[in-house]
């Protein structure tokens, strides 16, 4: 995948070139000029999850993966560059995230961590989410779920 941001309009741009599967959801080759970020938590222990979404296509990739056996920091995710390679970069190169130059292994693969920076993410997500999240930031709730 390829990633884009359009700093005017806060938008996210993706170019896929393969076929990803993301909740049930096939993603071909195509552009995406119209994407948003999703932030939410897993159900499972409450860490954070974002995701990339199209306004008018739905899902289009899952950028962080769960990873329950190892401890992280409330503000820190696991990246999945095994189902969606360049992602840790397009978060690193946009300040969307900062690299921590480590990684856990699960199963064959690795996970390279980061620290989100949720002030930069905020201006990215859905215009229903923003507020909300900017305000549980603002109020030091670091345990806000969207």
């Amino acid at each position: 995948m390829k990633f884009g941001v359009n700093e005017k309009d806060h938008s996210i741009i993706v170019e896929t070139d393969f076929t990803s599967r993301f909740e049930d959801c096939y993603v071909n080759q195509e552009r995406y000029i119209d994407c948003y970020l999703e932030l939410d938590r897993y159900v499972s222990n409450g860490r954070l999850c974002l995701s990339i979404y199209s306004h008018t296509e739905g899902a289009i990739a899952r950028l962080t993966t769960n990873l329950p056996d190892y401890n992280i920091g409330i503000m820190e995710a696991f990246i999945d560059e095994n189902n969606v390679p360049g992602a840790k970069d397009f978060l690193v190169e946009n300040g969307f995230a900062k690299d921590l130059r480590i990684s856990e292994r699960s199963g064959y693969c690795d996970y390279p961590l980061v620290h989100l920076s949720l002030y930069k993410i905020i201006p990215y997500l859905h215009a229903e989410k923003r507020e909300g999240w900017k305000e549980a930031l603002e109020n030091g709730r670091l345990d806000y779920d969207g």
